[in-house]
């Protein structure tokens, strides 16, 4: 039983480790995308 649950265990990391990346460059990409946006906000608000 233990090894099946060590097994699992790291076949769930690997399984894991991809899909936090995507999910870090999602919220990468999102907050770049948010930051222009506020920039162009900021800019229009002080004209």
């Amino acid at each position: 039983m233990g090894l099946v649950n060590e097994g699992r265990r790291s076949r769930g990391g690997l399984r894991l480790g991809p899909v936090m990346l995507l999910g870090l460059l999602g919220i990468a990409v999102f907050a770049a995308i948010n930051a222009k946006d506020i920039e162009r906000y900021l800019k229009l608000r002080n004209m």
